[in-house]
């Protein structure tokens, strides 16, 4: 009796130090706990004071920054912004062909493939060799329009079809 005793007692010695161990590192881990929960406040409220200010007012056609990247002040430019989606530029690339027969300041009627029952009425503002043309042939055209109506989306790629240059223009 006095091995099993003695015994007994060895494994309830165990157990204590098994039991007093788990309540530290229960206790270490509330801490952590406690830690990491008033971080997250900490910066819960230095989102909450966080304002991106813009310095000009318009609408931004363009981003170079990605949700999640960190700017700095001064850095990179990281908008585009334009104040008025009422005019717009249009960059078509033609044949050389096409563009043998246009002049700088010729108004053309033109098309666009996603909105196929509307006409645009563009004047030809510039003509130059398209950069990173596809064939030796191809000219880049740019138009200015009136886009009132904002049809045509600022920075959108998009298909261009032309009927006709407008006599007298």
């Amino acid at each position: 009796m006095a091995a099993g005793g003695a015994r007994s007692q060895k494994t309830l010695g165990a157990a204590r130090k098994a039991y007093e161990q788990a309540q530290a590192r229960a206790s270490r881990e509330d801490a952590s706990l406690t830690t990491a929960k008033t971080a997250i406040k900490a910066t819960q409220k230095a989102i909450e004071r966080a304002k991106l200010v813009s310095p000009v007012a318009g609408t931004i056609v363009a981003r170079a920054a990605e949700v999640g990247r960190e700017v700095s002040a001064g850095g990179e430019s990281l908008f585009l912004v334009t104040s008025d989606l009422s005019i717009v530029n249009v960059e078509a690339r033609v044949d050389a062909a096409f563009a043998q027969n246009r002049r700088l300041g010729e108004t053309i009627l033109f098309g666009v493939d996603s909105i196929p029952d509307r006409q645009f009425q563009g004047k030809v503002i510039q003509m130059s060799q398209a950069p990173k043309a596809r064939g030796a042939g191809e000219i880049s055209l740019i138009l200015v329009t009136i886009n009132s109506d904002r049809l045509l989306p600022p920075g959108a790629s998009v298909r261009v079809r032309f009927w006709q240059s407008m006599a007298g223009s």
